[in-house]
C-alpha cells in the first residue's frame, strides 16, 4: 500500500533528520507523492534535495521538481526550473546527465506552452548529441 510506505517513510524522515539515509528518503517521497498525483508533496520532498552540500544533488532536486510542476500543469514554472538546471556549471557525469533530461524536459514544457517549435528544436538538438 503506497499510502502505508509514505507513512513510515515520513515518520523515518521526521525521527532521523541526520541520517545518511535522509535525502534517499526525501526522493523516495517525492517519487512516492508523484505516483499519489500529490505534485505539491512531491515538490516539498524533492526541494529537500537541495539541503545538500553536493552540487549533484542540489540540481536534481531543481529537475525533480520542475518534472513534479510539470505533471501538475504548471509548465512555465517548470520551464524556468529546467533552465536554471541548464545553466548550472556540472563537473560529474551525472550531472551531465541531469542536464540531458532538463533539456528533454524543457522542450515539453516549451511544448505545453504552444512553443512547438521551440521543443521541437531542442528534441532534434537533442537526437543529434545522443545519436
Amino acid at each position: 500500500d503506497t499510502a502505508e510506505a509514505v507513512k513510515k517513510l515520513r515518520a523515518f524522515a521526521t525521527a532521523y533528520p541526520d541520517s545518511y539515509h535522509f535525502l534517499r528518503s526525501a526522493k523516495l517521497l517525492g517519487d512516492l507523492a508523484i505516483s499519489l498525483g500529490s505534485y505539491d508533496q512531491a515538490s516539498k520532498f524533492y526541494g529537500a534535495l537541495a539541503m545538500s552540500a553536493s552540487p549533484d544533488m542540489k540540481i536534481e532536486s531543481e529537475y525533480l521538481t520542475s518534472l513534479a510542476k510539470l505533471r501538475q500543469g504548471k509548465a512555465a514554472e517548470a520551464e524556468a526550473g529546467f533552465k536554471k538546471v541548464l545553466g548550472a556549471s556540472v563537473q560529474s557525469t551525472f550531472g551531465a546527465r541531469i542536464k540531458t533530461l532538463a533539456n528533454a524536459g524543457l522542450a515539453v514544457a516549451l511544448s505545453q506552452q504552444g512553443k512547438g517549435s521551440e521543443g521541437l528544436a531542442i528534441v532534434d538538438k537533442l537526437i543529434i548529441e545522443l545519436n
